[in-house]
Parts: C-alpha cells; sequence; structure tokens
C-alpha cells in the first residue's frame, strides 16, 4: 500500500522579514539610490558591498528612517515602516552607525541601561534587579562582563563596539543595522565583531569593506554599484571575478577558501591596467 505523498517542504525557507521594493532617493540635484529591491529572511546575516560613494550608508539611513526614500517603500514583518511611530519603530530596528559616540563620561553598565528604554515608559520603569540581570547577561553574551564598571571613553575600539551592539540589542530589535561596523579594528576585532553578528539570531545588514570577511561570515551579499543593485544572493554567487572587476576596477582570482565553501578572494597587486567603470 503507497504512503500519501507529503509535499511539506524538508527545509521550510524563514519567514520574510525585511521587503525592499522599489527604493529611491536623491538629493534634488541627483540620484543616490534608484530601483533597488530585495527581501531578507529572519535570522539572515547579509553583507551590504560596494566601492566608497555608491550608495551604501545612504541605503542604510532609508532603512532606519533618517532619510525618506523619494521612491519605493520598505516593509518590516509586512508593515510599511513610514505607518510605523518612531516608538514602535524603534521597538523593532535597533542601529549601530559608524560614528563612536564620545564626550561623555558614563560606565558601561550605565550606557547599556539607555538601550532598555525603546521597551519601558517613564511611568513604567524595570525595577533595578530585572534591569541589572538583563544587562548582565547582554554582558556575557558579547564578552564583556569583565568591562561593566569601566568608563566607555576608557575602552578600545573593538570593545566600544561590542558595547554598541549590546546596548542596540537590548532594544530586543527585530532588525539592527550595521554601517561599517568594523571600521578602524584591527583583525582580531573585526573578526570577533562579524562573528557575534552572525550569532546574534536576528536579522542583520551590516556595510562591509572587507570582501573576504564578508563572504566568510555572511549568509548573503548585496552588492551595490553606482547606487543601483548590482548582485545579490550567497557569496559564491556574488564574488566572481568578473562583478569585482566591473565593480571594483581590480583584477581577483576566486577560489574556495581552505577552511570552508566560501569563495577567497585573492588580488592582483602588480597588474596596474585597471579599468575603472
Amino acid at each position: 500500500m503507497f504512503k500519501a505523498f507529503d509535499d511539506t517542504p524538508r527545509n521550510p525557507q524563514p519567514p520574510l522579514q525585511l521587503e525592499v521594493e522599489n527604493l529611491g532617493w536623491g538629493d534634488g540635484r541627483r540620484s543616490i539610490l534608484s530601483g533597488v529591491s530585495f527581501n531578507l529572511f529572519q535570522g539572515e546575516f547579509v553583507g551590504l558591498l560596494g566601492p566608497n560613494g555608491v550608495g551604501k550608508s545612504t541605503l542604510l539611513r532609508c532603512l532606519y528612517r533618517f532619510l525618506e526614500p523619494t521612491s519605493g517603500r520598505v516593509l518590516l514583518g509586512g508593515q510599511d515602516t513610514r505607518t510605523m511611530s518612531r516608538r514602535q519603530f524603534a521597538r523593532q530596528v535597533a542601529v549601530v552607525t559608524q560614528h563612536l559616540p564620545s564626550g561623555f563620561s558614563m560606565t558601561v553598565r550605565q550606557f547599556l541601561t539607555t538601550g532598555l528604554l525603546a521597551h519601558s515608559s517613564w511611568w513604567q520603569r524595570l525595577d533595578r534587579r530585572q534591569e541589572r540581570m538583563q544587562i548582565d547577561e547582554m554582558l556575557e553574551r558579547v564578552q564583556l562582563t569583565e568591562m561593566a564598571d569601566r568608563h566607555f571613553e576608557l575602552l578600545s575600539g573593538g570593545e566600544r563596539q561590542r558595547v554598541l551592539i549590546a546596548r542596540a540589542l537590548l532594544q530586543q530589535p527585530r532588525l539592527l543595522l550595521l554601517d561599517e561596523p568594523t571600521n578602524h579594528l584591527d583583525i582580531r576585532y573585526q573578526i570577533d565583531t562579524l562573528k557575534l553578528l552572525r550569532g546574534l539570531g536576528v536579522t542583520v545588514i551590516a556595510s562591509i569593506h572587507d570582501l573576504n570577511l564578508a563572504s566568510a561570515y555572511c549568509d548573503r551579499l548585496l552588492l551595490l554599484h553606482q547606487g543601483r543593485l548590482a548582485a545579490f544572493g550567497e557569496p559564491g554567487q556574488v564574488m566572481t571575478q568578473e562583478q569585482i572587476a566591473r565593480i571594483y576596477g581590480v583584477d581577483a582570482r576566486i577560489d574556495p577558501h581552505p577552511q570552508g565553501t566560501h569563495p577567497r578572494i585573492t588580488f592582483d597587486y602588480h597588474n596596474g591596467d585597471y579599468v575603472f567603470a
């Protein structure tokens, strides 16, 4: 006797988290972004790539509503983000910009307390014990427990970046946006930061300059060129010799990384006859 056919997917796709439809932005004199469309699934870590000046930061600013798109729309969990109140948006989207805060005197614990404000009201603050417990759990998660009472200003660049990520996570976001989180960090902290982002369990978009690190840690890559979407897919689909030559104007050899299946990019440092598109 035959068993009934089971058409249930063996590996069901996680639900869509973010939908960007035909997004565009310009400053009145020129178009910076045009016709950018892509979807992100829940829990994905997506790297945003492209040379300087192609619109990476502008795209992120449109996503976190610092800029209002001149065309298109952004849906988070199926809802147009323009219809969300500031408070509702802050409860779902957290942002870490490339400019580290400075000029204030707070301990790490005091600074992290501000990350809890999105889910509390002035008349409904968490009790101190619960607040401390949440912060202690987050400090352990980003491996900074011993830094809790140290002043933020005295931390290294990599430690500050982890504190900023911890503060963003205390907002309990559905979507985390980061603008060059590895900028100005030495290689150890770049790797530590990307490992942390990959293991968060929330949907993450981060602009990254290092193509090899992006290839190693991101689930998918979004490549911009002259304000448009040039490629979007898994690292092996996006990191091709032709694509790198066309977008970055650099010759490169692509082969599998010896520690995994992701592509490894080796640049030709001796060929000076580059064609910049």
